[in-house]
């Protein structure tokens, strides 16, 4: 008798374990379920703005390099020479209101 009720209890273990398991494997495919539905909730939205400020900056180098070749010409006098400086720094002066 004494080895049956020790099998038994082996069994009794046995099934016990395997039941948690199946527990713990059925939560984690649940709590993959849940990140994959809240991943809106967890990523961060300065994320989005990071990459939308590169990309206005790469614009901004953009605009630079297209100025530098254009470039002015030299038989513009002073005085549209300064209206034209004037206007850029209005521009950057905006660009960066805007970025605050």
């Amino acid at each position: 008798m004494k080895k049956i009720t020790k099998i038994r209890t082996k069994r009794e273990g046995k099934f016990v374990m395997d039941r948690l398991m199946k527990s713990v494997q059925y939560q984690r495919v649940a709590d993959i379920v849940e990140v994959r539905k809240g991943l809106s909730l967890i990523r961060s939205p300065a994320a989005g703005l990071r990459k939308k400020k590169v990309v206005e900056e790469n614009m901004e180098t953009d605009d630079v390099a297209e100025r530098l070749e254009a470039g002015p010409s030299e038989e513009m006098d002073e005085k549209k020479k300064i209206v034209r400086e004037e206007q850029m720094s209005a521009d950057e002066d905006k660009i960066e209101e805007e970025d605050q």
